[in-house]
């Protein structure tokens, strides 16, 4: 660390080559000491113990429960490691409590169905090293939880009662609760199998779509407002400059109301960062907001970097600022010479330039992940690069009234 700190000085003094190297360099060590810390455990016990530990986060199914809990103490004896545990029948329970149980523990074992995806380096690198099952009775909850997660619950609950109420098709109730809320509960597994395999499996979770479209549809909201209701004192300022820090609320609020899922944490702060740069007026770099993001993101968590979703997230990201770009203009429209046009060949040409900059996009973002998709699942979609272009405007335009509402 200290070495860290040493390069950083020199190179802010005279950013020479070396210098940023050797200042990557540190950054890589120490992230490495500090994934080889977070992965250290120790009094790891199987069998059927008695466990307590702090909840560290909560999804839920149909059926069941899961929590992932850092163990503090296992059949009286400290210890230091986490375990995956299911619930069954589904109860509810808040990231933060702490809870004692009585549990059967095994040890997490490869993947050995083919096909299946092989979670068990990043479990270890996260001292996920057991996992084990609990009937409802044989756990007691020790500290409750929070008053603005137990509000959040509520209108969660009042959500999902309104939607169901609104319509007698129970499909179209559980994708709607997808898009709005990340609430993938509902869902059937034939659903969930008709959208893997059409490549739309990433419109199911709350992610970067849904908080971007959220933000700037916010931004787009808000600046309206105070263009229209500024008094003259603040006519001197921009109102985009203005606008842009009062969403940020409305991001994390929304972030925190779908239960802070990974995804969305990292698009919010893409999002953060790029408004940041409006109210400063200062030049948003995509490529430096990625970046940010990723330092952020590990810098809290180092073990996910070994995370199918964070590796996905960040490479789909980075081809569509990279290699969309590139294929850009082998899907321009042809040349034209600057006579008048009339408006119905305005029209296709505009529609020309909305369908090759998400056909762009489709190209960019499949033939980049593909190769992560493969090695974990042992297919890929191609569907995808047709699917997208018709459902990416339905699908953005659904996930702005869902999370709007």
């Amino acid at each position: 660390v200290f070495f860290g700190v040493i390069v950083a000085v020199v190179w802010l003094r005279n950013r020479r080559t070396g210098s940023l190297l050797a200042l990557l360099g540190a950054f890589a060590l120490l992230g490495s000491w500090s994934a080889a810390l977070e992965a250290t455990h120790h009094g790891v016990c199987y069998g059927q113990q008695t466990i307590a530990g702090r909840i560290d986060s909560v999804r839920h199914a149909a059926a069941f429960t899961t929590l992932v809990v850092n163990v503090s103490d296992c059949a009286g004896q400290p210890a230091r490691f986490r375990s995956l545990l299911t619930v069954s029948p589904p109860t509810i329970l808040y990231s933060g409590q702490e809870i004692v149980a009585s549990v059967h523990l095994a040890k997490i074992e490869p993947a050995s169905n083919p096909g299946e995806v092989d979670r068990l380096p990043a479990f270890l690198l996260s001292r996920t090293i057991v996992r084990g099952h609990i009937e409802r009775n044989r756990f007691v909850a020790v500290t409750p939880p929070s008053s603005w997660q137990l509000w959040m619950q509520s209108k969660r609950e009042r959500l999902i009662q309104t939607i169901e109420a609104q319509g007698n098709n129970s499909d179209a109730s559980a994708l709607l609760l997808t898009l709005a809320v990340g609430e993938r509960a509902a869902l059937g597994d034939d659903m969930e199998d008709v959208f893997a395999r059409s490549g739309l499996a990433h419109v199911l979770s709350v992610s970067g779509l849904h908080v971007a479209v959220f933000a700037f549809a916010m931004l787009w909201l808000v600046r309206a407002i105070l263009t229209r209701r500024m008094t003259r004192l603040f006519r001197r300022v921009e109102a985009r400059r203005l606008a842009a820090p009062l969403c940020l609320p409305f991001i994390w609020f929304y972030v925190a109301f779908t239960g802070f899922q990974e995804p969305a944490i990292r698009s919010a702060i893409m999002c953060s960062a790029i408004l940041a740069g409006l109210a400063s007026k200062r030049r948003n770099d995509p490529l430096n907001a990625l970046m940010g993001s990723a330092m952020i993101m590990l810098a809290v968590d180092p073990s996910s970097i070994a995370h199918l979703s964070l590796q996905l997230s960040f490479i789909s990201v980075a081809a569509l600022l990279i290699v969309a770009p590139s294929l850009a203009p082998k899907f321009s429209s042809p040349h034209t010479d600057d006579h008048p046009i009339q408006p119905w060949q305005r029209l296709l040409k505009s529609l020309w330039r909305s369908i090759s900059a998400t056909g762009t996009a489709s190209v960019a973002v499949t033939l980049s992940t593909a190769p992560l998709l493969i090695n974990a699942f042992g297919r890929v979609s191609l569907a995808v690069l047709l699917s997208n272009i018709v459902t990416l405007p339905i699908s953005s335009l659904l996930t702005l009234l869902s999370a709007g509402g």
